[in-house]
């Protein structure tokens, strides 16, 4: 996301509570919220392509280290703060979390079809951003600390090459505080 925010946005918090009467989907439930926004803070977007800093993830050059497994009921892919874990978890997933790690966008180059069991553990660099610096800039780890580069490639097998390419962002142009109930 991009622009230029007032300054109460930084420290002003708001609770939004809603009621009702079915479940809804992921997706439903971001049109509601998306809704909200732009009737109660007069949101106004619009969406622009920018050359930013990305990442393929590729098979490393001795192959996965992921255990392969049966389709599992569901699925998953978690992460705490310098570790990831899947259970049955693919591909998609993976760099959907990677994504949200390195604020960057994760595109799938491993041509890995499947499921998959696997746990990594890495070293943050910036405990305040939860976000691992890339090799090249960062500074040398701990004893027996690896980077998330390092551990994609020592642990999983795989590896991020880095590119700029363009990715849709969303540029805010106009937020306001919300009107009273």
């Amino acid at each position: 996301m991009q622009g230029a925010l007032p300054n109460w946005t930084d420290s002003e918090r708001f609770q939004i509570d809603g009621k009702t009467n079915r479940a809804f989907t992921n997706g439903e439930v971001a049109l509601l919220f998306r809704t909200v926004l732009i009737d109660r803070f007069s949101l106004k977007t619009h969406t622009e392509q920018k050359k930013l800093p990305a990442y393929n993830l590729v098979v490393a050059k001795n192959g996965p280290l992921m255990k392969s497994v049966p389709r599992p009921e569901s699925p998953t892919v978690q992460s705490i703060t310098g570790r990831l874990r899947g259970l049955g978890g693919n591909m998609t997933q993976l760099v959907g979390i990677l994504s949200s790690i390195l604020q960057a966008d994760v595109a799938n180059k491993t041509n890995l079809d499947g499921f998959f069991d696997f746990n990594m553990q890495w070293t943050i660099e910036d405990p305040l951003r939860g976000v691992a610096t890339p090799p090249a800039v960062a500074t040398p780890p701990e004893f027996g600390a690896v980077s998330l580069f390092t551990a994609i490639q020592e642990q999983l097998g795989l590896r991020l090459e880095g590119e700029e390419r363009l990715v849709d962002v969303i540029v805010i142009e106009k937020v306001e505080r919300p009107t009273p109930n």
